[in-house]
């Protein structure tokens, strides 16, 4: 039988003192009475098997066995962590130091525990921990997944001590563990049921938790239409029906999946995607952003073999419907929309080319893996260099070589006879950074222009370094300038809903020209698939591809900020953009990051009614530093 976190801190105040105490001076520190003091004393010693604290009369309590005592508390070790995990899932958050003091313990030591608990749920779950902000504690996560964190401590627990049943009856209130394990075991024997020592123990311990968690009123949500493995439906019905009649509590149907998951991930064996067409979809899923967004992740050798593995784990979750919680999910979405909304192109093909879904946060670990690969090819920037010269192949690779001396970037030469073959080749590609020319250029080419003569010199090729890097600090017009039009600024409109937003701004594009009508249709299918709202009062609704026929921006403001799929908006940005090979869609949003980066400047560009006051502010903020 365990000590209680009330007696465990008797046995140590009485420890630490050094000198016998008396009833009263034991009650006020406990803040209990005299009476509970002396119950509790006649508990530690009936389970120390002998006088753990004995008392003089006249005097007071004292502690006669130390060497017992130790032993005592350090076994409550566990149910200090039961009470602090028990207590962050049965609150939205928790301050800390108020659960400190509940617990007769220092703030630091209930840190260590909350890390304690940390390790042992990471290790089958990292995206589920318990965090600090400020001074509260708290874990995110549906009820389900609240479950699930607490049910990994008790199977850790189980796993790592080979603990028997009883060791956990004092962790709930509600069911009798025992009573519990022999109405599940003997139904499991009806039913023929085989389940090892360990999965028999965790399965009675998921039943407790869900019987603790509906009696205190808390519930999870998954849909009926999900049960179609028979055999785990009629043994969930038959397990349902026995504890609303063994409890005497009635369990919502949606309890019933839950149960029905549980006896799922007994019986279902989970096929491993094939790893042929993984690979295939990979390799399709690259060339279709490098198509799309014009970034070629396959200069990245190890990317590949980093989907690959994630691929095959997220495959499986997918299977018994199990996804990971991603506590980044937001700041990846707000700090790196360009990645993030790469990573939704993405996840729509692996769905279509794999078959199963992809939830939001599950996107945001697959940007994880394309953000960490795009900085590992902007690491290694590529400069595109149109080169005009009379003077033959030769001359031609030795500039090349001269070229390759520049540090910091990779020199890409394209070689064109003529300035009309320059003209033309930067206007359809509307990628080149420098023209290096021998001969003198009298038109205006939109970029920069170097002369040599002859032999390129050491003094050259600093120069073109130079030039390069001031390239990267020029600033020119911003996207948002270009693709804003006065005609698509609504300022102060009573819009309540999201659709209807996205569906007002949508006709005002194709009344417009900018877009067909169609387009509102892609954008709300973008929407469904992960929304577009971020944390600083603002949303960037878009379709998934580029299909605009003008690339435009359409701005509303909202007079009073409304729910966008849990976020709190006040400004809406849509966005249609062309299939034009550019720059511009990783540009723009790099330039909205910057802009959109508080929820008061965002709140003050909402109160703006003047155009030009808008693109003002707008242009003011990128420039910051």
């Amino acid at each position: 039988m365990p000590i209680t976190v009330r007696q465990n801190t008797l046995l140590e105040y009485l420890a630490q003192a050094g000198q016998p105490l008396t009833s009263e001076d034991l009650a006020a520190h406990l803040g209990v009475s005299p009476k509970t003091v002396r119950n509790d004393i006649r508990v530690l010693n009936h389970i120390g098997k002998g006088v753990i604290i004995d008392s003089k009369r006249g005097v007071g309590y004292f502690i006669a066995d130390n060497s017992k005592t130790h032993i005592m508390t350090h076994q409550n070790e566990e149910n200090f962590q039961y009470e602090v995990l028990k207590a962050v899932i049965d609150s939205p958050q928790v301050n800390l130091y108020e659960l400190a003091d509940k617990l007769f313990i220092s703030d630091s030591a209930l840190m260590t525990m909350v890390s304690n608990l940390n390790n042992v749920i990471a290790q089958a779950d990292p995206s589920l921990q318990i965090r600090r902000v400020n001074n509260d504690l708290l874990i995110s996560g549906t009820e389900g997944q609240r479950r699930h964190v607490f049910n990994l401590f008790l199977a850790q627990e189980i796993r790592e001590k080979n603990l028997p049943l009883d060791k956990y009856a004092s962790y709930f209130a509600f069911s009798d563990l025992r009573e519990l394990y022999s109405l599940i075991n003997t139904l499991h024997e009806q039913e023929h049921i085989k389940m090892n020592g360990f999965a028999a123990i965790s399965f009675v311990l998921h039943i407790s938790v869900l019987l603790e968690r509906v009696h205190e009123g808390n519930y999870v949500y998954q849909k009926q239409t999900d049960l179609d493995h028979d055999r785990c439906r009629e043994y969930a019905e038959a397990l349902k029906r026995l504890l609303e009649k063994k409890f005497q509590i009635a369990l919502p149907d949606q309890e019933l999946a839950y149960i029905y998951h549980l006896y799922l991930g007994q019986f279902q064996t989970v096929e491993p995607v094939n790893q042929t067409k993984l690979d295939q979809v990979i390799h399709q899923v690259l060339t279709a952003i490098r198509e799309a967004f014009y970034v070629d992740f396959s200069r990245d050798i190890d990317l590949a073999s980093y989907l690959r593995n994630h691929m095959e784990s997220l495959y499986q979750r997918a299977q018994t419907n199990h996804f990971l919680i991603n506590p980044l999910t937001s700041d990846i979405k707000t700090q790196y929309p360009f990645i993030y909304n790469l990573s939704v192109f993405a996840a729509v093909l692996f769905q279509k080319k794999l078959k199963f879904q992809i939830p939001d946060d599950e996107i945001a670990y697959i940007a994880l893996h394309f953000l960490a690969s795009y900085d590992t090819i902007q690491s290694e920037r590529t400069k595109n260099i149109l080169l005009i010269t009379p003077y033959g192949l030769g001359n031609q690779r030795l500039i090349q070589v001269k070229l390759n001396q520049i540090e910091n970037f990779e020199i890409n030469v394209k070689n064109t006879p003529t300035v009309k073959d320059a003209q033309r080749v930067i206007h359809q590609t509307r990628n080149v950074d420098l023209v290096l020319t021998a001969e003198l250029i009298h038109v205006n080419l939109g970029v920069p222009i170097f002369n040599y003569h002859g032999l390129l010199s050491n003094e050259d090729v600093d120069g073109i370094s130079r030039l390069l890097q001031e390239g990267e600090k020029t600033t020119h017009q911003l996207v948002m300038e270009k693709f804003m039009d006065p005609r698509l600024f609504f300022p102060g409109r009573n819009l309540t809903h999201p659709e209807a937003v996205i569906r007002f701004l949508c006709q005002k594009l194709a009344d417009n020209g900018d877009v067909d009508a169609n387009y509102v249709n892609l954008v709300l299918e973008r929407e469904r698939l992960s929304s577009t709202a971020y944390e600083n009062n603002h949303a960037i609704p878009h379709a998934i591809q580029r299909v605009a026929r003008n690339s435009a921006i359409a701005v509303c403001s909202l007079p009073r900020a409304i729910d966008w799929n849990g976020k709190k908006v006040r400004l809406v940005l849509l966005l249609a953009l062309t299939a034009e090979r550019n720059s511009d869609f990783e540009d723009l949003f790099g330039e909205l990051v910057k802009v959109l980066d508080s929820t008061s400047f965002v709140n003050r560009l909402a109160r703006v009614t003047e155009f030009e006051t808008f693109i003002k502010l707008c242009k003011e903020k990128v420039a910051m530093p």
